[in-house]
């Protein structure tokens, strides 16, 4: 199961930058949270793997200069 989970993540970063967003994957949960908001019971119910995905900077320069 976690492997399969790592190869749809990869198919959804490849379709996501071929739709121009970029995204970022991640293994490091708040698991109780995401069970109590999915509404997962069962013991057998777990979030394992979750990807973000989001619009790109257009001008790589302007996260530098909005934090200076």
């Amino acid at each position: 199961m976690l492997f399969e989970a790592g190869h749809i993540g990869q198919n959804m970063m490849l379709a996501a930058t071929g739709h121009g967003l970029s995204a970022c994957p991640t293994a490091a949960l708040s698991h109780s949270a995401i069970k109590r908001l999915l509404g997962l019971d069962r013991l057998t119910d777990a979030p394992i793997y979750a990807l973000t995905l989001s619009t790109p900077e257009l001008d790589p320069h302007s996260a530098v200069r909005s934090i200076n």
